[in-house]
């Protein structure tokens, strides 16, 4: 099998919610102009917003590839790699939107960390890697489920069923 390349693209709320924290962080930055605040509370504010920052972007995905070993999602810092042989399905996702974070980062560079949704009457926990919620493929291994999203992302549910078919 040859290696295929998948963009991961930010879609309209990734990018805006990325725009607003930045903002924010501008805003904490011109703090200690204020008259009365507090040199700690100010260490405290920062230091918060750059961790969050911190772990968003190390977190949003970048680039999705899949060769004759495994899916790759290409993160800010680092990879994850989920091995063919552990997938047992994989077809595109339509109900992101609708979804709902149990625990994770909704928009700062993407959508990632555990998400709860619905599809075909069932309902499933997920670990999402999304940068654009209308282009999502729902990656299913028998330990647990991911939510992926790419440019192309019919050609990648169809790469991946062929890909598990030779696994």
């Amino acid at each position: 099998m040859q290696k295929q390349t998948f963009s991961v693209g930010k879609g309209k709320a990734a990018k805006r919610l990325t725009a607003v924290v930045f903002a924010i962080t501008v805003l904490v930055a011109l703090l200690p102009l204020l008259p009365g605040m507090r040199l700690s509370d100010l260490i405290i504010s920062a230091a918060v917003l750059v961790a969050c920052i911190v772990v968003s972007y190390g977190y949003s995905p970048r680039q999705i590839t899949l060769d004759g070993k495994s899916l790759t999602i290409v993160r800010g810092i680092g990879r994850k790699s989920i091995p063919l042989g552990g997938i047992v399905s994989a077809e595109r996702y339509h109900g992101m939107d609708t979804d709902w974070r149990t625990f994770g980062i909704g928009g700062l560079f993407g959508f990632t960390g555990w998400f709860s949704g619905k599809h075909r009457n069932d309902y499933f926990g997920y670990f999402a890697y999304v940068g654009d919620t209308k282009n999502t493929v729902l990656v299913v291994t028998r330990k647990r489920k991911y939510v992926v999203s790419c440019d192309r992302p019919d050609e990648l549910a169809e790469a991946l069923r062929q890909a598990i078919g030779r696994a």
